[in-house]
This record gives structure tokens, C-alpha cells and sequence, in this order.
């Protein structure tokens, strides 16, 4: 499968920092809508992330989703272009949510977007 990469630099204009996301579809979702996967548990940061994926791509969509349970059932039912969470989440850490993404979802594109990710 050929790989097509787009990326855009995505600026917080609330919290004024630059937020790079460079995201790379797969071949057999290029000429569908875009559907982003946003775990985040913040709402003004959650509405933030939003504005700004349809700043860049007025047509996507993006579904919200707060807990572990969410996230999977999301990740089940639904087909997304990629996974966008923060790193920091009330009852699951940015990587368990990056595996549990790697579990059920073997190639989808998983991006961290969060003010706070330590050195670990």
C-alpha cells in the first residue's frame, strides 16, 4: 500500500503554542471524508483541536470520546482516518491509549496532541 502524507502546523491560537501534526493516510482513504478519533477530556481543549482540523479540512468529521471504554467501542464500531489524544486522560495515560489504538487497530495513524507529555 502506498503511503500519502500531508502535514499541516496547526497553531493554538487560545493557548498561543504551535502544535505540529503531521498525519499520514493510507492510499485507500485518500478521496474519503475524514473522520478523526479525539480522545481528550479537557472540553475547551477538545473544542480547540476541533476548530482547528476543520480550519485545515472543513469537511471532516471528528468524534469525541473521554474514557478507555469510549475509545474502544469507537475504535470498534467505527472507521477513522486517525486516532489525535491528549497524553493525559482521567482513567487511562496517552500510551495505554496508543496500544489499546495498536490493538485493534494495527495501522491507524495515532498522533499525541497535548500540553503535557514527560520524558518517559
Amino acid at each position: 500500500m502506498t503511503a500519502v502524507g500531508a502535514c499541516h502546523r496547526l497553531e493554538l491560537r487560545s493557548i498561543g503554542r504551535p502544535l505540529d501534526i503531521c498525519v499520514v493516510f493510507m492510499s485507500s482513504i485518500i478521496g474519503s471524508s475524514l473522520h478523526f478519533l479525539h480522545v481528550e477530556d479537557d472540553p475547551l481543549d477538545a473544542e480547540l483541536v476541533q476548530n482547528e482540523l476543520h480550519s485545515y479540512w472543513p469537511e471532516c468529521r471528528v468524534t469525541h470520546v473521554v474514557r478507555k471504554e469510549e475509545l474502544r467501542g469507537a475504535l470498534q464500531q467505527v472507521e477513522f482516518s486517525a486516532v489525535i489524544s491528549d497524553f493525559n486522560l482521567p482513567n487511562l495515560d496517552g500510551m495505554q491509549a496508543l496500544w489499546l489504538t495498536r490493538d485493534l487497530r494495527k495501522e491507524m495513524p495515532f498522533i499525541f496532541c497535548s500540553g503535557a507529555i514527560g520524558e518517559e
